[in-house]
């Protein structure tokens, strides 16, 4: 038994490799575990935005609180860790969400982005391409209940993404990656092209 779930494992490791589906799965996982990871009080003003090179990017609500979370950044990292061990994070990066401080003497709403909640994930319906692409991964498992687990997994992340789309997130032009702001490039890419 132990020696077919290894190769389970290994099936389904190759798999989510060849369809490039791993890592961002293991990235949004990240937004879907973040209360567990830091705590509701944490959560409440501050959240992920995005995974790159290594680097987990969180917008926090204050200047102050970028600051009081960077020390908590060896926790985060070892939260993360092990909530989420496929993903590869060396850093954490806590930025406020505001980017004047004019803007955020003014702000009273927090600019911090929407993320759905497990209600509004489970109301939405799938589209048959993002059926199909789920099938194409999953049907080749022959332990069910690691085909379901994976199922379900690709089902949040497509579901997740469609409804940030839907709530004012963007991809980014360059990488693909979803952000939250405006613009048609995330952060990353805005200053690796030589933006402020």
């Amino acid at each position: 038994m132990e020696r077919s779930l290894s190769l389970v494992r290994e099936v389904v490791e190759d798999l989510i490799q060849r369809h490039e589906v791993r890592e961002k799965v293991a990235e949004n996982m990240v937004g879907f575990l973040w209360e567990e990871i830091v705590g509701p009080a944490v959560a409440r003003i501050a959240r992920p935005t995005q995974v790159r090179d290594g680097i987990l990017y969180v917008k926090v609500k204050s200047p102050q609180w970028a600051q009081e979370l960077s020390y908590m950044k060896v926790q985060v990292l070892e939260n993360v860790r092990e909530r989420i061990p496929t993903l590869h994070v060396e850093d954490v990066r806590f930025t406020p969400a505001w980017t004047s401080p004019e803007e955020f003497v003014e702000e009273e709403v927090s600019p911090l982005p929407p993320w759905p909640k497990e209600e509004e994930l489970e109301a939405m319906v799938l589209n048959p391409s993002e059926r199909y692409t789920i099938e194409a991964v999953v049907q080749t498992l022959s332990e069910p209940e690691m085909r379901e687990r994976l199922r379900r997994t690709m089902e949040r992340e497509f579901k997740s993404r469609r409804w940030r789309l839907l709530h004012g997130w963007q991809e980014c032009t360059r990488c693909g990656s979803l952000f939250f702001g405006a613009g048609e490039r995330c952060d990353f890419c805005h200053m690796e092209a030589g933006g402020p």
